[in-house]
């Protein structure tokens, strides 16, 4: 941590290596989490040795957090993190699926608006389109659905969140009924499992 003091700009190897320091101390003391106050008072005692004043700390800590959360993913295992009330997912994890959530709402909804659009029976050309995009649409919904994390649902949502999540996945149900029954009367054949 000493080269940090040598040093106007943070490398990220020396963020790297402050993780790796910061995370062999949490394993030493039991403490995955960091959250003891003499894990605390350890980190920020060597925060002050490597002469990172407090003008520093937040920002120098902020990024080393980031490298601790995924150090911590190789580690621990994901029970050892649920039971240290830590997510199973690191943020690199968290952010590629928030983007591929992003992306397949994106596509939905581009799929969706070209689908409304159509006149019913126009041509073969849109004929194939629309199935094609209902097909997309009906994918993107399973892949946003099955996107959902249950630590999340369970540990970072607040009741009155977890009640509209309630609500909107029941809304979904009952559309999804709905478009059943049209494929049960439309003569639909199941596909083989």
């Amino acid at each position: 941590m000493r080269a940090y003091a040598d040093t106007e700009k943070v490398s990220t190897n020396i963020l790297k290596s402050l993780a790796v320091v910061l995370v062999a101390l949490r394993q030493q003391m039991g403490d995955p989490s960091g959250l003891s106050h003499a894990y605390k008072l350890r980190a920020a005692e060597m925060y002050r040795n490597a002469g990172i004043g407090p003008t520093n700390t937040s920002n120098v800590s902020a990024n080393v957090r980031y490298h601790i959360n995924n150090l911590l993913r190789v580690v621990y295992t994901a029970a050892e993190l649920e039971d240290a009330n830590l997510k199973t997912a690191s943020a690199v994890e968290r952010s590629a699926e928030r983007r591929q959530l992003t992306r397949a709402v994106v596509q939905a909804a581009t799929a969706s608006t070209r689908a409304e659009a159509l006149p019913a029976g126009d041509d073969a050309a849109s004929t194939v389109r629309a199935v094609s995009d209902h097909l997309r649409i009906a994918e993107m919904l399973q892949s946003s659905v099955g996107r959902m994390q249950p630590d999340t649902i369970r540990r970072e949502m607040t009741p009155a969140q977890r009640g509209v999540l309630y609500q909107r996945l029941q809304a979904v149900k009952q559309e999804i009924t709905a478009l059943s029954g049209i494929l049960r009367d439309a003569g639909m054949e199941r596909p083989p499992a």
